[in-house]
């Protein structure tokens, strides 16, 4: 433990008659956040920092990685472009409030010493665990491990917590797939959580990869269940901890905070995009009527620190509060839609250097899909990969394209068919916040314009993840309007070779002959 942490003072939480502002009940008071390296913890981390600056300090659960101790990967996580705005309005606060804590939520005990463990459960008022594997193609054991029993060592740690107020698990929408419309609430399990980690501790790896599909039932991959199991488990502490199940939907980049277009991963259907607008994906596996839940990142946290302040202010009146933080329900936006956007977008902000302009096309069908994926994407990439082979140059396509297409394989049972995610808690969860913390906390997000949106998921793709410069747009511009040109010539050239080709075999006789073959019976 950083001798930091010795130093902190707890002071006097604010208060105020009713309803205290946000801000106010987390005055003084001591946080845990697992997953704070992970894509929203960041954003979490980031937003308590900002809007609630007197907090007493925020311990963040991190296990040593590649060489570097805890506190050394928080002082990588604040040189991201994101904690920027919050260093230029309060600078030094986050190195004076952040405090790493080396732990593993994969290891027996969360891997705590027993310092730490003890000055947890001092400290702590709030508890955010967000760690988890989002890896859709986890192997069950390690799924399990983390997801599930990393859930149970979290929430006996909990129990021991003094002070604890509210225990907000980060579940997702998406834990009960094998049900049409989900409600806020816990249906029955797919499986014995207590028994599921019992066996990925005491049965052989191997043969549990090869039962994997059996234990799944009807749930899509090792994420799904998992999170579902994670759920039963934390549910079943609801009588010793102050609890909160919090569901996001597919959280991609933010609306506004702290920077619009915020995104730093490629994961799940961010990276088919990213691709799409390298000119690398031409065909992809979705359908048109299929309704895209996502949900804004900053978005999804807004509700995520408003949820634990109801629950912490007692006015809750079930014994577990379950919010679905989804967007169909309120901002539809159908995958016909998307790929409607999808071609302005891609010419109004061009990625650059790009391989071949944008293509569109979706297809429902996977016989469709692999021939497309034939013909359009693996052809190309071989013969792409002969010519920098020849140059002296490593080969790259082929294997980008089989990974895009594991991915579409992977994300088929998101973009083949809709839920209906009821979200009538999480609503009114937004009208209950003071009107003094309008600005800094509502997360009613149906005003916020789609087109608009969207134009900043692609600068924020350009700018944070393929690290590209803004200066560089009109460069991008204009080589996108050379490979448009290109296209066309291309498009062109094939159309007038099919139709040489047809001439020449007198295909155009076929429906004549066949006229006057007619007439003749």
């Amino acid at each position: 433990m950083s001798s930091k942490a010795k130093g902190m003072t707890e002071s006097r939480p604010g208060s105020g008659p009713g309803r205290p502002r946000i801000a106010d009940f987390f005055a003084g008071r001591h946080v845990l956040v697992t997953g704070a390296t992970g894509f929203m913890g960041k954003v979490l981390v980031e937003k308590l920092l900002r809007s609630c600056p007197r907090l007493g300090g925020i311990f963040l659960l991190l296990r040593p990685k590649r060489g570097q101790d805890p506190q050394a990967r928080v002082k990588d996580l604040l040189k991201s472009p994101l904690f920027s705005v919050l260093e230029e309005r309060q600078p030094g606060l986050a190195s004076r409030l952040l405090v790493a804590v080396s732990g593993d939520v994969s290891l027996p005990g969360l891997g705590l010493s027993p310092a730490d463990r003890a000055l947890l459960q001092d400290k702590v008022s709030v508890v955010f665990h967000g760690a988890a594997t989002v890896r859709f193609d986890e192997p069950i054991v390690n799924a399990v491990v983390i997801n599930v029993r990393g859930t149970r060592e979290m929430a006996e740690l909990a129990v021991g917590m003094k002070n604890l107020k509210a225990f907000v698990h980060v579940s997702t929408t998406y834990c009960n797939t094998d049900r049409k419309d989900i409600d806020e609430k816990v249906y029955p399990p797919h499986a014995d959580w207590a028994k599921m980690i019992s066996v990925v501790e005491t049965q052989d790896s191997h043969q549990l990869d090869i039962l994997t599909a059996k234990l799944l039932h009807r749930l899509p991959n090792t994420y799904t269940f998992t999170k579902s199991l994670g759920e039963h488990c934390i549910h079943s502490y609801r009588d010793k901890i102050p609890l909160v199940i919090f569901r996001p939907s597919i959280v991609i980049s933010s609306v506004s905070e702290p920077v619009p277009g915020w995104m730093d991963n490629f994961h799940g259907p961010v990276g088919l995009m990213a691709a799409a607008g390298k000119g690398l994906v031409h065909i992809a596996l979705a359908d048109s009527e299929v309704v895209a839940d996502y949900m804004p990142v900053d978005i999804a946290i807004k509700a995520v620190i408003v949820s634990a302040w109801e629950r912490a202010r007692g006015a809750t009146k079930v014994d577990v509060p379950i919010y679905n933080c989804s967007s169909a329900a309120v901002k539809p936006v159908p995958m016909s839609r998307m790929v409607a956007m999808a071609k302005p977008l891609a010419a109004e902000v061009p990625f650059d250097n790009i391989l071949w302009p944008p293509c569109a096309l979706t297809t429902s069908s996977r016989t469709v899909l692999l021939l497309g994926t034939l013909l359009m994407h693996m052809i190309p990439a071989i013969l792409i990969d002969a010519v920098l082979t020849l140059q002296g140059k490593r080969p790259r396509l082929w294997r980008i394209q089989r990974r895009i297409y594991a991915a579409q394989d992977s994300l088929a049972p998101f973009l083949l068919q809709s839920w209906t995610f009821r979200n009538a808690n999480a609503l009114a969860l937004d009208a209950k916040i003071p009107a003094e913390d309008a600005a800094d906390f509502k997360f009613d997000f149906r005003d916020v314009d789609e087109y608009a949106y969207f134009r900043n998921v692609a600068i924020g793709g350009r700018r944070y993840l393929l690290k590209e410069r803004d200066e560089d747009l009109p460069k991008a511009k204009a080589h996108y309007d050379r490979m448009v040109m290109i296209d066309k010539m291309v498009r062109g050239l094939a159309l007038a070779l099919v139709l040489f080709w047809a001439l020449r075999a007198e295909l155009y006789m076929l429906p004549i002959n066949a006229i006057s073959f007619l007439l003749t019976l």
